[in-house]
């Protein structure tokens, strides 16, 4: 059995894929509070960033669609360079 040391560019882009990770746990914890579970776990009081509901719920919708691109396409590159 042989281990494999990964490359520096390998390196990379799995702390890519973490920062993506980190964008979408991001955005589903804003949903969340957003839309009251978390609040009601939490029992803190929670200002919206916004002001709108909306808008907050559009924006944890964006980071969350941004931090899945950002892990799916360095996710297809870990995967191409460990080849």
């Amino acid at each position: 059995m042989s281990l494999s040391i990964p490359s520096g560019k390998q390196i990379g882009f799995m702390a890519l894929q973490g920062f993506g990770m980190f964008f979408t746990i991001t955005g589903m914890a804003g949903i969340s509070l957003i839309l009251g579970p978390l609040n009601l776990i939490v029992k803190f009081e929670f200002t919206t960033m916004f002001g709108n509901v909306i808008y907050d719920f559009l924006f944890c919708i964006f980071l969350c669609v941004i931090g899945g691109a950002i892990s799916f396409v360095s996710d297809a590159f870990i995967k191409d360079l460990s080849k």
